[in-house]
Order: C-alpha cells, then sequence, then structure tokens
C-alpha cells in the first residue's frame, strides 16, 4: 500500500461536489425545458445534499482520527 495515496473516501469527498454541481444543473435544465411550471429538480437537490454531508462527514472522520492516531504517535 502506498502510503501517499488518497482514501477513497476523501477523493470522493473531492470529487462529489463537481458531480453534485453537474448532476443538479442538467435536473435544473430539463426542469426548464420539460416543465418550467413544476419545479421537480428541488428533491434532487435535496437529495443529493443529503448525500453531501454523508460523504464530507466521513472524510472528517477520517481526518479526524488520521490526526488523533498522529498526535498520539508523536506525543508517546
Amino acid at each position: 500500500m502506498n502510503p501517499l495515496s488518497i482514501p477513497a473516501d476523501l477523493l470522493k469527498a473531492l470529487t462529489f461536489p463537481f458531480k453534485f454541481i453537474f448532476v443538479v444543473g442538467l435536473c435544473y435544465f430539463i426542469n426548464w425545458m420539460t416543465s418550467p411550471g413544476y419545479l421537480w429538480a428541488q428533491w434532487v437537490a435535496f437529495g443529493m445534499g443529503l448525500a453531501l454531508i454523508c460523504v464530507w462527514a466521513r472524510a472528517f472522520k477520517i481526518v479526524a482520527l488520521s490526526a488523533l492516531a498522529a498526535a498520539t504517535t508523536y506525543i508517546a
């Protein structure tokens, strides 16, 4: 295992906001073209927003545990 490689969850936390912008933007465009009177794309944004929060929480957990492990290793 390469010690300099980025864990998959951290990589996903870095790339997911770009996927979020692309998918939600595409859905809003499709919504605007097909049914401008009814806004259904907001539910896509809501669901992906929840997924983004979960991805960032998982990445924060990894970073926090890594910092804790590094701090305890440095102290001992």
